[in-house]
């Protein structure tokens, strides 16, 4: 276990939310203000922040006017991109002097698409670090809808240090008896907001562990790393442990519990204890295989009668893999026969292991051939030209994972 004795005070954090949800999400936290995080409210629809001008403390503000005039992106993600464009001083006064910058938006509309990777991008080019907290949406919203909150979940993994995921279809079971999604939707909401909530008071409050800002950086420091998170609520961290093994279940279906590294941030009454602590830890470092590094901290809410703990589990996913559903294959050392086919003018028979590799007569099949074989091309029998663990031989259609017309 990795504990940091690092003085917590005087941090500087802003948290922004971003699209309608993710305004809606930020403006239910209840940040003590001597934490002094800022809180900032951004949306491009003057209707989406219409509830919001009583909260002066979080600045509501729609950007983007002389593009969208006020209605939105109607989700369009490169409007999103354009808003940003337009928006780039505003957001270099809000991160001037910051040590971390929390993103928290719903994927797969418009702005938030569009704005937040943009502004992950811009805080890393600046040396701030990025947390973005990321809520997935719906898979029966559309194919549209979830390629594009799956393109701007890749470049904010990209340019974050972690960007945490909550899957809406996760929340499914709490669907009401009509149908409707509202309460799966709170459900969603209401974790989002613990997640938030307890990395706050690991860095803002002392505690049974302190939990310092290089502690936090360390945690996420992975390149680029697939972050899982989920809460459990209980009325003593013991109630909490049959609660995170039900949870792992969720999230690992097949079982595969291994993680590269973990965050357990636990937040409960006065009488939470060390030995409490330790037995929350000890049971999720065994079920996920015991990462090569775990991190802890442990807070105490005097005005709190349950307790929370909120599990943050880092699958390395390398930079020598493309962030898309089709990933390049590693590089083999060996030489792979080519599988272009040949034109039947040039009559000559093929044997039966030629056969074998070559593409199947549809373009998509060629394609996932070509996925499958790691083809280089021109540079088979090179060396590979590595690049941050990018092979920069392999061409780019078939890194990104992009399907082309053969």
């Amino acid at each position: 276990m990795a504990v940091s004795l690092t003085p917590v005070s005087e941090n500087k954090v802003a948290i922004i939310g971003l699209g309608d949800e993710g305004c809606r999400m930020v403006a239910a936290l209840d940040v003590p203000q001597q934490w002094e995080i800022e809180c900032r409210l951004w949306d491009s629809s003057v209707e989406s922040l219409s509830g919001y001008e009583e909260i002066e403390s979080m600045k509501p503000e729609v950007l983007g006017v002389k593009i969208t005039h006020g209605f939105g992106c109607g989700g369009q993600s490169d409007l999103g991109r354009s808003v940003f464009l337009q928006e780039q001083e505003l957001c270099s006064d809000l991160i001037a002097g910051k040590e971390l910058v929390i993103l928290v938006s719903s994927l797969g509309g418009g702005f938030a698409s569009g704005f937040a990777p943009e502004l992950a991008k811009f805080c890393q080019t600046r040396g701030v670090p990025v947390i973005s907290f990321c809520k997935m949406p719906f898979s029966f919203q559309g194919r549209k809808c979830m390629e594009s909150a799956k393109q701007a979940l890749n470049r904010l993994r990209e340019n974050s240090i972690a960007a945490p995921t909550f899957e809406c279809d996760d929340y499914l079971p709490w669907l009401d008896e009509a149908g409707l999604a509202h309460k799966a939707i709170e459900q969603g909401n209401q974790e989002l907001q613990v997640a938030v909530m307890n990395l706050c008071f690991l860095l803002f409050e002392e505690g049974l562990y302190e939990f310092g800002f290089k502690t936090l950086l360390a945690v996420f420091d992975l390149d680029i790393c697939k972050t899982i998170v989920f809460s459990v609520r209980g009325k003593d961290p013991a109630a909490c442990v049959e609660q995170i093994k039900e949870r792992l279940v969720e999230k690992f279906p097949n079982g595969e519990f291994r993680v590269d590294r973990s965050l357990v941030s636990i937040v409960g009454s006065k009488s939470l204890a060390v030995d409490d602590v330790s037995l929350v830890n000890k049971t999720l470092s065994d079920l996920v295989g015991k990462p090569e590094k775990s991190f802890f901290g442990a807070c105490i809410d005097p005005g709190r009668e349950d307790c929370t703990v909120v599990a943050y589990l880092n699958i390395h996913l390398g930079r020598q893999f493309e962030l898309s559903d089709l990933a390049a294959a590693p590089t083999s050392e060996k030489a792979t026969p080519s599988v272009r086919k040949k034109s039947p003018k040039r009559g000559k028979s093929k044997s039966k292991k030629a056969a074998e590799v070559t593409a199947p007569d549809d373009s998509q099949g060629f394609f996932d051939h070509i996925l499958r074989e790691s083809n280089r091309g021109y540079f088979e029998n090179t060396p590979s030209n590595n690049w941050n663990g990018i092979d920069l031989d392999v061409p780019t259609y078939i890194r990104r994972g992009i399907r082309v017309k053969t």
